[in-house]
């Protein structure tokens, strides 16, 4: 999953960015210059500050909650800030805890605004604002950087009280840095070695601009809070999180829920398999049964039972519910109230016929319903009513 590194110039962008897009690993798949349209395509979008654009500044986070502390920033850094808090952007580190000491990155707002509204005006999503160099930890060896930028030669230095970018010619970086030059790990764009190995008076590893921009995207600093927070609403808050959860952080999950839907996928698999298999072991146990009790009948053929069952009931002496007892009981409980009584009746191959000269057809719906709730159908001919258990009437 590619990510595309834009850094940032010191000054206004120009027309055509520098990119580089870098795989997980870090390696530098292709690099280019481009205007923000024509920028290639990638899963995430990172700029990264150049280390004159932050300045660092050292402040203890009040006992407060989290979403209160940007609005007590500016109070608490007001003896360090140069500018007017509303120009600056104060960025605080990924867990950052109330009651410690902590580094906070400060950049001028208007800069950074302007290239995010640059990039999402081209429909450039911004992922994230890295900077490019970072205070060390206090247990860390100082590191040096050698870098070339409009001709001069430069160390970008950074230790545990904070990042500096100074001249290499004259005394001044040698009087600044002191002792710690020999304690350092130092490392130099090719077209800085020489000068900076000159200056040291040993070799130094060389570290291409694009291998030390990729830093950046392990810095615990996103300068996109605050006032360059993304604004999003309605379909873009979806949008937001599914691009933020294809991005590699996300990967763990990302296996995790697909390892999820196959576990369950097969689960589901296996319990359909084993119902299917009880269900074909009930068919043929009824089968079974029926074979062994109507050997004549074959087994597809269960319509062909209805005589032999019927036969069975009558030798034995059971009313079916097609013979003449249930239908008259039928009738008799469902009989409309204060209608005289049936002139006559007749009962042949299961079907029952009362004649009733009395009967009205608003009586018929009532009557057929609660003789239906008996499962037996009902048909009218005038003052003639056909009884016949539910299925035989054709």
């Amino acid at each position: 999953m590619p990510t595309l590194i834009l850094p940032l110039p010191d000054g206004p962008p120009a027309e055509a960015w520098p990119w580089f897009l870098v795989d997980d690993t870090g390696h530098v798949l292709r690099h280019g210059d481009d205007a923000p349209a024509q920028l290639p395509p990638a899963d995430r979008l990172v700029l990264v500050a150049s280390p004159h654009a932050v300045t660092w500044l050292r402040t203890t986070l009040p006992a407060v909650a989290p979403k209160r502390w940007r609005t007590a920033l500016p109070g608490l850094l007001e003896e360090q800030l140069l500018d007017d808090p509303d120009t600056l952007l104060l960025a605080l580190p990924t867990g950052a805890s109330a009651g410690s000491e902590t580094w906070v990155a400060c950049a001028a707002l208007a800069p950074l605004q302007a290239a995010v509204n640059a990039l999402e005006g081209a429909q450039r999503r911004v992922d994230a604002i890295a900077p490019s160099a970072w205070p060390t930890a206090t247990d860390a060896p100082p590191q040096g950087h050698g870098v070339v930028r409009d001709g001069q030669t430069q160390v970008l230095w950074r230790d545990a009280s904070g990042v500096s970018v100074l001249p290499l010619a004259g005394g001044f970086a040698r009087a600044r840095l002191g002792a710690q030059v020999a304690a350092a790990q130092w490392t130099a764009e090719p077209a800085a070695v020489a000068a900076v190995e000159q200056w040291l008076g040993h070799p130094v590893s060389v570290r291409p601009r694009p291998e030390w921009l990729t830093q950046a995207l392990d810095a615990p600093w996103d300068l996109r809070q605050g006032d360059l927070a993304p604004r999003l609403r309605g379909v873009q808050v979806l949008q937001h999180w599914g691009h933020r959860l294809m991005q590699p952080a996300w990967r763990p999950l990302r296996w995790g829920v697909l390892a999820l839907v196959a576990v369950q996928l097969v689960g589901l698999n296996a319990l359909a398999w084993q119902q299917h298999r009880q269900e074909q072991a009930r068919r043929q146990a009824a089968q079974a049964v029926m074979t062994q009790a109507f050997p004549g009948v074959p087994g597809g053929e269960v319509a062909r039972l209805g005589p032999t069952l019927g036969a069975l009931r009558a030798a034995a002496g059971v009313a079916g519910a097609d013979d003449l007892e249930p239908l008259l009981a039928a009738a008799a409980r469902h009989w409309p109230q204060g209608l005289g009584p049936v002139q006559a009746l007749d009962f042949e191959a299961g079907r029952l016929t009362l004649a009733a000269p009395d009967w009205r057809d608003d009586l018929t719906p009532a009557f057929g319903q609660a003789l239906a709730a008996d499962g037996i159908q009902l048909q009218q001919d005038g003052s003639r009513l056909v009884l016949q258990a539910a299925g035989g009437l054709r």
